[in-house]
């Protein structure tokens, strides 16, 4: 379950969509049709992501706008040390749309990554894929090591 942080975090969160929702579609956030889309999901909608009553926003960034991204040193990381399933906080700013669709966006600010966690998405990383040694890999022609390079 939730602690009493998370859970207050998250009806500032309801709150602020709302607010959004008002002053965009003139309507409060639980009222909105289902064709208005919003960034905030029930964690039920999606368990294996989320867990049990939790809630999770899904946030987007355009190629115009590239978060910072720092670690708790809050000095700067490569965006690759960023994956699903680590803990980050994040500043976010939520807009509405009327264009492509119409909803509620959260916009990604900056980010601060705070603590690797179980990859959610699968992906495994170049350098853990393969072993160290050779396995007696064949000598394929034209294949050559860089020392044999003459520039």
């Amino acid at each position: 379950g939730m602690s009493k942080a998370e859970k207050e975090r998250w009806e500032f969160m309801r709150a602020e969509f709302d607010r959004v929702s008002k002053q965009a579609f003139k309507l409060p956030l639980e009222k909105l049709p289902k064709n208005v889309r919003t960034g905030l999901r029930e964690g039920d909608e999606r368990p294996n992501e989320a867990g049990d009553g939790a809630y999770f926003a899904t946030l987007s960034s355009s190629a115009k706008y590239k978060p910072g991204i720092v670690n708790r040193s809050k000095e700067a990381i490569d965006p690759s040390e960023v994956y699903a399933g680590c803990y980050a906080r994040a500043s976010i700013q939520l807009f509405a749309f009327d264009n492509v669709g119409r909803g509620i966006g959260v916009g990604l600010r900056n980010l601060q990554k705070v603590a690797d966690g179980e990859r959610l998405d699968g992906a495994t990383s170049a350098s853990d894929d393969f072993s160290d040694e050779d396995d007696g890999l064949p000598e394929i022609d034209g294949a050559f090591d860089s020392s044999e390079v003459g520039f």
